[in-house]
Parts: structure tokens; sequence; C-alpha cells
């Protein structure tokens, strides 16, 4: 189960605390949403997964999740500016090796996950941006 799932397009939201779900805490499959100031934490799965195009998400708080902050699995041109992604289980921002383009994570801060606080298994950031972000460890050394 999520706590919240947006499969239409072109929505906003802004403000929305999805935590504590025995499951993921937001899942997109809607291209074309934003999501703002939102808080996704404690949630027994990953924080947010998208796999949708032309999602942004910025400040919002997406920490002590089970496994990951947020995965981003198939999801193109796409932005995540300024969010924290602190002391999830596994992983801050797990980017999946499926070949997304377009992708900007820029200035966010991912400290104190389990494994590695940022990681693109797109190999060596292809069709990503990571610029200006905050962390300990990471998969590639092109991930600043």
């Amino acid at each position: 189960m999520a706590g919240v799932i947006i499969q239409s397009t072109h929505n906003i939201l802004t403000n929305v605390n999805s935590s504590d779900n025995n499951g993921t805490g937001i899942i997109i499959f809607g291209s074309d949403n934003t999501l703002n100031q939102v808080t996704v934490e404690e949630n027994s799965l990953d924080g947010i997964i998208t796999f949708a195009d032309r999602i942004l998400i910025s400040d919002s708080q997406v920490s002590s999740n089970e496994p990951s902050g947020i995965v981003i699995q198939g999801s193109d041109d796409s932005s995540f500016i300024q969010n924290t992604f602190n002391s999830n289980s596994s992983f801050g921002m797990f980017v999946s090796g499926l070949g997304q383009t377009g992708n900007q994570m820029i200035g966010n801060t991912a400290l104190n996950n389990g494994s590695i606080d940022l990681i693109d298994l797109n190999g060596n950031c292809a069709g990503a941006i990571w610029l200006g972000n905050t962390f300990d460890s990471a998969n590639e050394a092109c991930i600043e």
C-alpha cells in the first residue's frame, strides 16, 4: 500500500504529509506533476517512487524510510531540487539503471543513509545532472 498514489497528470501537491504508512509514502505514475514542501517519513517501504516523466519535487523532507528516500525509475526530464533525504535505511536518492535522461538533482542533502547517500546506476551519470548536493557517499565520481 501507499499513502498517496498519483495516477493523473498536471497536479500540484503542496504541504502534503505521507508518513508512517505500511508501505511506500508516495508513488507517482502520472507525468507533469509537482510536489513542493511535502513530508515523507518513516514509511515501511520507499519514501517516494516515481515512474513518470517531467516530475518536479522541491523543498521536501524525505527521511527515515525503508530502504530508500526516493527511487527514480523510468522517469525522464524531471527535477529534484533542494530536498532532504536523510537517515533512510539504505539510500537517500536511488536512480535505477533504466537509461533515464534529462533528470536534474540540484542542491539536495542526503546524509546518514544506511548504504550510499546518492546512487546512479546509469553509469557515469549518463543522462543526469548532479550539482551542488550535500552528501557523504556516492557510487559515481560524477555526482556532485
